[in-house]
């Protein structure tokens, strides 16, 4: 994505079906499902490869609203999925 002139890192969030991610508790091994951060023009997207058969855009329930570590140059940021 970067190659394409986009803005693009990688997104580590706790799924809403199995963990509460708490960023005080400091506990990285709740952030099981791994998606992906874009941003094309003013418009951000969070995406899952691993997400068969959903539409562009779109996530399972269980990764929307869900807390988790957007990793990208500048280090890690806590980041909520959108709903």
């Amino acid at each position: 994505m970067t190659a394409a002139g986009f803005d693009a890192a990688e997104v580590y969030v706790a799924p809403r079906n199995r963990d509460l991610f708490l960023p005080d508790r400091k506990e990285v091994g709740q952030l099981s499902a791994d998606l992906l951060w874009v941003r094309a023009g003013s418009q951000e997207y969070y995406l899952d490869p691993a997400a068969r058969f959903f539409p562009f855009g779109l996530l399972p329930w269980y990764e929307t609203e869900a807390g988790g570590i957007r990793y990208d140059k500048h280090g890690g940021t806590v980041v909520t999925t959108p709903n």
